[in-house]
């Protein structure tokens, strides 16, 4: 290799027309060639089975893959028979390869005949193996696609059948037949009646997979799904009420006394709307239970949540639509779980009620338990009112001074006082040690209570004035005895 410098000249034209040369020296490169000559070679069988194996691989790689025969088209002289001459046969089989460069610049620089054949037949043969890899990933990927446009088609035709015969229909008209259905037998108000046929009407516009689809689907689950018109039978009885307490609780004769008033006034009345009771007092004294045995007494069905620690206004009142995972909120909630229009609601630990970033909930209250608010309670998911003044609310608290005034205003305060010593054996024999019997497994043979060791329990370990702490000392006391009968066994 020679570096030759010539000299260039360069001219530049300038603005005035005016030409200037300039002269540069430029090197070339010079390369001096040499063709080289392969040994001379015998046609040994060696070579001539080489060749074919050679030729029989090209045409298994031309099968398979027809973007050779272009190059072999190409590549190939008009009359000359490549086949007679295994120098140009394995320079050519090399060159069909999509081998790496230093690869096929070890078949040109192999001068032995038959060592180059040799490493030209490796080369198709790999070249081989890619094609068929690539052949068999082919078939795989086009059978998977063929079939499930196979599957599809069938899915569609299958459709098209069924909604033919009558047998489905479209999913959106299954939707929309859906609520139609449960509306049938509704009372729905007028205005809840215009809501709905003009979302039944935008949802047979949208299409079903766009957001707006389920988000209206949703709203017309819940607006369907509300018990409108539906109340159940109530009973007003004193003397039912007064055996179902006095079954549920022993003593409590101030809280029975209050609670079979305030039934009497409602047999007169024929309707106990517009009443919010409050019962107030320490902890496991059966306030909540009291709740239960009221709604069992009036038949009317149960419903308690609680407010406790509670700082968002959206638990009482729900959420706007507009956000994601949007609900109703626990009055409506209760509404749809119960489905009555006068069920009783116990609200828990109302004392207890939190304040935050997100709102005042006892502020909330306000309206849900205000008798000249609720008739038309909105809620802000089903921005529809809702006539809450069959709904009797029981609340629950253990003091007074922290529920907010205006709140207290609203509620008839019913103080529960705890127990003595009577009446907490009393109830430890009658009702906490068969429900520990029970929860244990354990007949009534197998466990004996002295009255001394209850009354010892309770005066030395539970003087508190509820009897939850008493549930718990007999259920451990069963609890010892199983693991003794275990231990005897």
């Amino acid at each position: 290799i020679q570096i030759v410098k010539e000299l260039a000249v360069l001219k530049d034209v300038k603005e005035d027309g005016r030409q200037t040369e300039k002269h540069q020296l430029q090197k070339i490169l010079m390369v001096n060639t040499k063709n080289l000559v392969h040994e001379p070679f015998e046609s040994t069988m060696e070579v001539k089975a080489t060749t074919a194996e050679l030729i029989k691989t090209i045409r298994d790689i031309v099968a398979l893959n027809p973007l050779y025969r272009e190059s072999i088209a190409q590549v190939m002289d008009v009359g000359f028979k490549m086949i007679d001459s295994p120098v140009h046969l394995a320079d050519f089989g090399a060159a069909l390869t999509s081998a790496d460069p230093h690869q096929l610049q070890e078949v040109l620089e192999c001068l032995k005949i038959p060592e180059r054949l040799t490493l030209a037949l490796e080369l198709l043969k790999k070249e081989l193996a890619v094609a068929m890899l690539q052949q068999r990933l082919g078939k795989e990927v086009e059978e998977k696609v063929s079939k499930m446009q196979r599957n599809y088609m069938l899915q569609e035709q299958l459709k098209i059948i069924k909604k033919e015969l009558g047998l489905e229909k479209d999913d959106k008209d299954a939707v929309a037949e859906k609520f139609r259905e449960k509306i049938q037998d509704l009372m729905l108000p007028a205005g809840v009646q215009e809501v709905i046929d003009e979302e039944m009407r935008k949802l047979s516009y949208l299409d079903q997979n766009s957001p707006e689809f389920s988000v209206t689907r949703n709203y017309l689950d819940w607006l369907t799904s509300m018990p409108w018109g539906k109340t159940s039978d109530e009973d007003i009885d004193l003397s039912n009420a007064r055996q179902v307490l006095d079954e549920d609780h022993y003593g409590l004769q101030d809280i029975k006394d209050r609670v079979l008033e305030f039934i009497a006034v409602s047999q007169l009345n024929k309707s106990i709307q517009g009443k919010i009771l409050c019962f107030v007092g320490p902890p496991g004294v059966g306030k909540t239970s009291v709740g239960r045995s009221i709604a069992r007494a009036l038949n009317r069905e149960y419903f308690r949540f609680s407010v406790g620690g509670m700082n968002d206004v959206a638990e009482i009142k729900g959420h706007r639509r507009t956000y994601i995972g949007a609900m109703p909120g626990k009055i409506i909630q209760c509404l749809k779980k119960t489905q009555t229009e006068n069920p009783l609601v116990l609200i828990d630990e109302v004392d207890k009620i939190g304040r935050g970033i997100q709102g005042d909930p006892a502020s909330a209250l306000l309206e849900l338990l205000d008798p000249e608010q609720n008739s038309n309670f909105l809620d802000h998911y089903l921005d529809v009112p809702i006539d809450l003044s069959k709904v009797l609310f029981i609340c629950t608290a253990n003091v007074v001074h922290t529920i907010p005034g205006p709140l207290q205003d609203r509620m008839e305060i019913i103080d529960v006082s705890g127990y003595i010593l009577e009446e907490k054996k009393a109830i430890a024999e009658k009702y906490l040690m068969p429900m520990a019997r029970s929860s244990a497994g354990l007949t009534e043979d197998q466990v004996i209570l002295q009255p001394e060791a209850i009354e010892d329990l309770i005066k030395w370990y539970c003087r508190e004035s509820g009897v939850r702490n008493l549930q718990k000392h007999i259920e451990k006391v069963h609890k010892y005895c199983i693991v003794v009968r275990a231990e005897r066994l």
